[in-house]
């Protein structure tokens, strides 16, 4: 229960035999007696009349959140709820749930919940044993952050689909942007192509210097000796071979641009475009 109603809460750690041997000892009734007596009755109402208390509006408040009230949250959570926590805690580390592949802060429930049951090849690593929906529910509920009105979902359009996101981690590409300040397309971006994305910025200057040095290296060959770069380029662009001509054309776009700032990269970002100029700046599928 993640309810306010207790006041107060403790965990008791001793044993039910040591409350017996209190209990027969006679602490109880002793304890009882004093605080039903008139000496009692008056100690604790010169309490409540004397007591300090610093914050008055306290008792405006949600219960206190206790550290045993926190522990047993902890114990009585589902275990597949545990489990999804603690991947989540190690997100793209190796062997965690919430790895480099897919995972990117944002999920909704039917992703959560396919991912959990298709069989892949690291199936045998995860062994979520028996869970429903709600188990799902409570896990999403208690680990995401609010969105900006402060609801725990987000419509959002996936693929044509709209979709309820929750953000479970706020790590959005931008430099200086939550996942809650972005646009839907923003967010679909970031949903579907968080990992591609990733790899572009970390590998956008060494594309660049590749690019750039493919070119120089071409422009010392003989055939081009006393022709200016745009003579060369028509001459790359214009071989009569579309494959080869789109290499040389991607390439060019990559010098043109230049290593651009990461939030470019983000808005900029097609994953066609992206494995093009991989392919352009790929010694192996070079034809010079």
């Amino acid at each position: 229960d993640n309810g306010g109603r207790r006041y107060y809460f403790i965990n008791v750690k001793i044993s039910e035999g040591d409350l017996i041997k209190i209990s027969d000892s006679g602490f109880f009734e002793k304890a009882w007696n004093y605080v039903d007596s008139d000496r009692g009755k008056e100690a604790l109402l010169h309490y409540f009349k004397n007591v300090k208390i610093d914050d008055p509006n306290i008792f405006q408040r949600r219960a206190p959140i206790t550290d045993d009230l926190l522990q047993l949250r902890e114990q009585s959570k589902h275990p597949v709820q545990k489990k999804l926590e603690f991947h989540l805690s190690n997100k793209w580390q190796y062997q965690s749930f919430f790895d480099w592949t897919w995972y990117s802060g944002l999920i909704y429930f039917d992703d959560l919940n396919d991912r959990m049951t298709k069989q892949t090849d690291y199936s045998t690593k995860w062994n979520w044993g028996s869970y429903g929906d709600d188990a799902l529910y409570k896990f999403l509920e208690d680990n995401c952050i609010p969105w900006n009105n402060g609801e725990n979902t987000r419509q959002i359009e996936i693929n044509g689909t709209r979709r309820r996101l929750y953000i479970l981690s706020d790590v959005s590409l931008y430099k200086d942007k939550s996942y809650k300040d972005l646009t839907p397309k923003q967010i679909e971006k970031h949903f579907l192509h968080y990992n591609e994305i990733s790899r572009a910025i970390r590998e956008e200057k060494a594309i660049y210097e590749k690019a750039v040095e493919i070119f120089n290296k071409v422009k010392t060959y003989k055939q081009f000796k006393g022709q200016t770069d745009p003579e060369i380029r028509r001459f790359l662009i214009n071989q009569g071979d579309p494959k080869h001509d789109k290499l040389w054309m991607d390439k060019f776009r990559i010098i043109n641009r230049g290593v651009r700032p990461t939030d470019h990269i983000v808005d900029q970002f097609d994953l066609d475009e992206f494995k093009a100029e991989q392919d352009a700046t790929d010694y192996n599928k070079l034809n010079l």
